[in-house]
């Protein structure tokens, strides 16, 4: 479950529209203008544009009748100009399953089956300059409701976390029994599910600190009350 769109996921940055999955919500087989907006808003809280979906909606909706249905959505992206679509994090997992139909996507989280294990792709969407400026860097109300649900299922739960920075996320991560940080990655997801599933031994370090909460930032080695979530230089290896 989680992010599939474009900008900061594994298909590289542009592509704004998420997945038909995650807009549809009410699995009923068409999206409304206050799905989409209600969507968006989740993700940029107060610095979201409606303007900006308006038109987004207007150019998919292509039988003006303030309903989109998957046919719609699927030449709305086919028809737009986007750059090379790459291989998302869903996809590669997807191809590293042996078991066709073991992995299922569920972005809402809302038909969770007991004993499995949830991949959550969370993170920071798209933005440029201003509009990513952000008081508390903390995770969006999407990604907090989704993985409440997480939780609550009682499964295994590992997060991969695509973001530019670190993320406040001290009162999550206990519940959590693993975490890449993926940052930017790119177009090719078969990196993050080489990791995932054991193919590839992660090496990276951080180049600087993770900060515990908002009050800590700026944070800097070598600072008297130098006590953040992940220091200087940290990073594990299987």
């Amino acid at each position: 479950l989680g992010m599939q769109n474009g900008g900061w996921t594994v298909e590289w940055q542009g592509k704004m529209t998420p997945d038909f999955r995650i807009l549809d919500h009410n699995n009923n087989g068409y999206i409304k203008f206050s799905e989409v907006t209600k969507y968006y808003q989740a993700i940029y809280g107060n610095k979201y544009n409606s303007g900006a979906t308006e038109g987004l909606f207007k150019s998919m909706d292509m039988n003006s009748n303030g309903l989109v249905d998957k046919s719609e959505f699927n030449k709305h992206k086919t028809q737009s100009l986007y750059q090379p679509s790459g291989t998302t994090i869903l996809e590669a997992i997807q191809a590293a399953v042996d078991n066709e139909g073991a992995v299922k996507y569920d972005p809402w989280a809302n038909n969770l089956s007991k004993g499995s294990t949830i991949v959550a792709v969370i993170g920071e969407y798209p933005y440029a300059e201003g509009y990513g400026d952000s008081p508390t860097i903390s995770l969006s109300s999407f990604d907090r409701a989704v993985l409440d649900k997480c939780y609550k299922s009682g499964n295994q739960l590992v997060v991969v976390i695509l973001s530019g920075r670190p993320l406040i996320i001290e009162k999550h991560i206990d519940n959590w029994g693993g975490l890449i940080a993926a940052w930017l990655p790119g177009m090719a997801g078969e990196g993050i599910a080489d990791v995932l599933f054991g193919d590839y031994n992660p090496t990276g370090k951080l180049s600087y600190t993770w900060p515990m909460d908002i009050n800590q930032v700026p944070i800097n080695v070598g600072a008297l009350d130098y006590d953040p979530l992940f220091p200087f230089g940290y990073g594990l290896s299987y």
